[in-house]
């Protein structure tokens, strides 16, 4: 199915069996661990170490990776624009599939080496579909619960001053206090040292409202 964009800031998806299919188009699928030390790639999944989107085919995570999830919800957006899509578990899910398609972005004119237009033989222009890969589909399981969909907007979903693969807008905002060769400064007991950094208001409320900020 294709939600449409809520009415409120949170509706409920509907569920038939122990899955949903979602037809979606995102970039970044975000699951929050809250801690960019354990398993950093998993907050931003779908993003190899180059920043590369995986290749396409279905991913699934299960409970060995999603074990790492402090707070029941992902986002899906793309940093090229300002939409965030949300989805709430009311209870921990166990297992969570996505799916990496191509999809047609524009279509271009075909030219030669030389940069002249290449025609076809009635003389119309020979054009070529553009192509990105993209995540179109997200499988959710609910298990005992039930699953909220939202949909936010945000001037700047790439700012990430805390290198969390978190965006500021989601997370918290805390950066840990880093000596001059990058280590992290700590307590004799070993705790850290959080700073804090100025959050860009309206949106971070609304999500710690939702139990949401991580």
């Amino acid at each position: 199915m294709r939600l449409p964009k809520p009415s409120a800031p949170f509706s409920p998806v509907p569920l038939r069996g122990e899955s949903v299919t979602i037809e979606t188009e995102g970039k970044t699928l975000v699951i929050p661990t809250g801690n960019h030390d354990i398993l950093s790639n998993l907050n931003e999944y779908t993003l190899s170490r180059s920043g590369e989107v995986l290749e396409i085919g279905t991913y699934t995570l299960t409970d060995a990776e999603l074990q790492y999830m402090i707070k029941p919800w992902i986002a899906l957006y793309d940093p090229a624009k300002t939409v965030l899509n949300f989805f709430l578990f009311t209870h921990k899910p166990k297992k969570l599939q996505y799916k990496i398609s191509n999809v047609v972005i524009n279509s271009a004119q075909f030219q030669t080496a030389d940069g002249v237009n290449f025609v076809t033989a009635d003389e119309t222009n020979f054009l070529v579909n553009v192509t990105d890969k993209y995540i179109t589909q997200l499988i959710l399981f609910p298990g005992n619960g039930l699953i909220y969909y939202g949909q936010i907007t945000h001037c700047d979903l790439t700012r990430d001053t805390n290198s969390d693969s978190i965006p500021d807008c989601i997370g918290c905002g805390e950066k840990r206090f880093t000596t001059a060769d990058g280590k992290y400064f700590t307590t004799p007991y070993l705790d850290y040292f959080e700073v804090g950094i100025p959050n860009d208001g309206s949106l971070y409320k609304f999500l710690q409202s939702y139990g949401m900020v991580i």
